[in-house]
């Protein structure tokens, strides 16, 4: 079969199955068997595929139908430009995930950095954002179609490179040192953790998970990304209950949030539950993790959760309650400080 007739055929069948991504699902699947680049594959249309190749790929396709995500069919996806292992044991990272990199390179004090990444990570413009302290409006929306809710961004979010990007909202930050050492919550793949020891080379850090598969890989792709990360199993802070003092300036949580009666898409159906779903409202996890924080003799200088933008005067009242004041909101992201 020829690369154009299975690029048809795939693509209607994915469309027939609801997939809304067809074309570019089979352009993906077919880089990874044929291992040539897409430029290549739509200049050589007429070339055949082999028996091998094309037998793993119809495999592939018929994962895809079932709506399986993309990144475990593929067994891999990026975040902020690297490769995690990935699998049914772990959630894929979302990009909405890398703007806690980002607003932690800002409390950092690295803004050149966040601009460096913009331009030669996800290719496009610079847009330095104008730290203005306001009243923080609502980033997205979440929308009911037939599919499951999904995350709706604004209009003005999704215009040209060129508009001003939207402003990062709180106070001025208060803490800052040379180094620091993190603490990543539910870490999962090890996404959030490992990238931010290979992009804050002076951090010291550690990662926990309460799933010991999701440990097994976090560590896989630590060492392959070559990242000195600790991982331990635990339910959130618990395995570090008994720390007599505050070694840890920053916790990173990216929680289960979504509301145990939301009806997700299809794809996310394949995803554990237990990285998902957090209760009635999506927050009880963040509620039992401050509660902890508030118990426990040592406290972190910062947090930064991520959390739909509904969630978020909800989730500060939380962290108030536990000794924290919002300090920014950037998208799904929370910064929080000690008051």
């Amino acid at each position: 079969m020829k690369v154009s007739e299975w690029l048809k055929q795939s693509e209607s069948q994915l469309k027939e199955a609801g997939v809304t991504t067809a074309r570019l699902d089979c352009l993906v699947l077919l880089e990874d068997e044929v291992e040539k680049d897409r430029a290549w594959l739509l200049s050589h249309a007429d070339e055949e595929i082999q028996g091998s190749v094309l037998k793993k790929l119809n495999t592939k396709i018929v994962q895809r139908l079932q709506h399986i995500p993309l990144a475990y069919i593929r067994g891999h996806a990026e975040f902020y430009g690297r490769d995690f292992i990935v699998n049914a044991h772990t959630l894929v990272p979302r990009p909405e995930t890398e703007t806690l990199i980002d607003l932690l390179k800002r409390v950092r004090n690295l803004e050149a950095d966040v601009l460096a990444w913009q331009v030669e990570r996800r290719g496009r413009k610079p847009i330095k954002k104008q730290y203005k302290f306001e009243k923080p409006e609502p980033a997205s929306n979440l929308v009911k179609t037939s599919e499951g809710y999904k995350v709706v961004w604004p209009k003005q979010l999704r215009s040209p490179l060129t508009q001003k990007a939207a402003p990062i909202h709180g106070q001025p930050l208060r803490y800052h040192d040379e180094d620091f050492h993190f603490i990543d919550i539910g870490t999962g793949s090890g996404a959030i953790a490992i990238t931010t020891k290979l992009e804050f080379f002076d951090s010291a850090g550690c990662a926990i998970v309460i799933d010991e598969y999701c440990l097994v890989t976090a560590r896989k792709n630590a060492e392959q990304l070559g990242a000195d990360v600790e991982f331990l199993q635990g339910n959130l802070l618990q395995p570090l209950q008994d720390l007599s003092e505050d070694k840890c300036q920053i916790l990173l949580c990216n929680l289960p949030y979504i509301p145990d009666n939301f009806h997700v898409n299809t794809a996310a159906t394949h995803e554990p539950r237990l990285a998902l779903f957090g209760g009635p409202d999506g927050l009880d996890l963040y509620r039992e993790l401050f509660a902890q924080i508030k118990k426990y003799a040592w406290k972190p200088a910062y947090i930064l959760t991520e959390s739909l933008s509904p969630q978020h005067e909800a989730l500060a009242a939380i962290a108030k309650a536990a000794g924290y004041s919002l300090e920014r909101t950037d998208d799904f992201i929370q910064l929080f400080a000690t008051a």
